[in-house]
């Protein structure tokens, strides 16, 4: 991918984050018109976002959990 495609690729990821959900895939469709394989790579950003937020809210999910049953010290000192 060339510096202008990813300059493009990168605006337009900032671009469509900004969107509300529901008005995202026209933004893309729109945006990407021209351009099949930046679609395609848009939508794999978004994805691979997406995903990443989904694990790391699972994985702190799983450690609070864990720490509460443990009765691990919280930040404040105090046993949980």
């Amino acid at each position: 991918m060339s510096r202008i495609d990813f300059e493009r690729l990168d605006a337009l990821f900032h671009q469509a984050l900004e969107k509300p959900e529901k008005e995202r895939a026209d933004f893309i469709e729109q945006a990407c018109s021209d351009d099949d394989a930046l679609r395609r790579r848009l939508l794999a950003m978004l994805r691979a976002r997406w995903n990443g937020l989904v694990a790391g809210w699972r994985g702190w999910r799983g450690a609070y959990a864990g720490s509460q049953a443990n009765g691990a010290v919280h930040a404040e000192g105090t046993a949980g």
